[in-house]
């Protein structure tokens, strides 16, 4: 068993896996990775079971598509749009895309799991939310509502995922979650 160096944060250990496994796919053959991030809890450790049907589900789906039996591969991150926001256009909203949604994205309730982090900055774990308005979901992308700059979020990284508890709740219409990310720097996964 390995233990962390001092020097890195505790709460930052786990969340080291976080920017690695949007690309396990494509470093393993024949590998899909499986979000459970906001899959329901029945206590502070254990999955629901309502919840761990819905992860088999998606388990399921995604080693059918491996197999080449049909199923669904898992939703995975494709990148980033920085734009003016349409009623202030000193501000500017991040759109982050998805591929493999099936129906398009939806929360029960306000989307939830979205952090920002700009350049110069700690991660946000103790206040995710700082620097987003409000989350919009339209078919495969999150819509970041914000306050920063066009050139501010160019130069952030986004979170999906970060904390001890974090909250997460958008979903496809299958129920399959969104993996957990971050830190992804924006710059460098700008679509055209």
């Amino acid at each position: 068993m390995s233990v962390a160096p001092k020097s890195i944060p505790l709460w930052l250990t786990s969340q080291l896996l976080l920017e690695f496994q949007p690309d396990l796919p494509d470093a393993i053959d024949h590998c899909d990775v499986v979000p459970t991030l906001g899959a329901g809890m029945s206590d502070l450790i254990h999955k629901s079971s309502a919840s761990q049907g819905e992860i088999g589900r998606a388990a399921a789906l995604a080693m059918a598509h491996l197999c080449g039996m049909g199923g669904e591969p898992s939703v995975t991150f494709r990148g980033f749009r920085v734009y003016p926001d349409a009623y202030a256009p000193f501000r500017a909203d991040l759109d982050v895309v998805y591929d493999h949604v099936v129906g398009g994205l939806s929360s029960a309730g306000e989307p939830l799991g979205v952090s920002l982090q700009l350049a110069g900055e700690e991660p946000p774990v103790f206040w995710p939310y700082i620097h987003i308005q409000n989350l919009e979901l339209h078919g495969n992308v999150v819509t970041v509502h914000t306050e920063n700059t066009p050139e501010e979020l160019e130069n952030a990284c986004v979170w999906y995922g970060l904390g001890h508890n974090t909250v997460c709740t958008i979903r496809d219409a299958m129920g399959r979650k969104l993996p957990a990310m971050g830190p992804i720097a924006v710059k460098e996964h700008l679509l055209p």
